[in-house]
């Protein structure tokens, strides 16, 4: 199977990569999405993006039911190592529609895009 391009495989599941300017843009748009941060409570703390939803990657699968399954999902973390597997959790659980953000919150600072705290 060839992936398509802003796609990654990831075991035998195929995951969305989005990148911070897509994601912005969906921000500003108002699109339904659950954004959602998956490092840890001393990362989230010294700044986030704003509305996104914090589940640290190693409680994920116990708070599922957190996560809206009928919603596009938008999982980062610092660089995207931990929302890959986030994603992958996310989708082996029956999530249809989850992106990984390219670069994480690194992507997202340097990008010079906000954070909240």
């Amino acid at each position: 199977m060839e992936l398509q391009p802003g796609t990654l495989k990831l075991y035998r599941y195929i995951i969305n990569l989005i990148s911070v300017h897509d994601l912005k843009s969906k921000l500003n748009k108002g699109e339904k999405i659950v954004i959602l941060d998956v490092r840890d409570e001393r990362k989230w703390d010294k700044g986030h993006i704003n509305g996104a939803k914090h589940i640290y990657v190693g409680h994920l699968e116990e708070k599922l039911d957190e996560v809206p399954k009928n919603w596009l999902i938008i999982v980062y973390c610092g660089t995207a190592q931990s929302a890959s597997l986030a994603a992958s959790i996310l989708k082996k659980n029956g999530y249809g529609k989850v992106y990984n953000v390219l670069g994480g919150m690194t992507a997202w600072k340097n990008a010079g895009y906000d954070v909240v705290k």
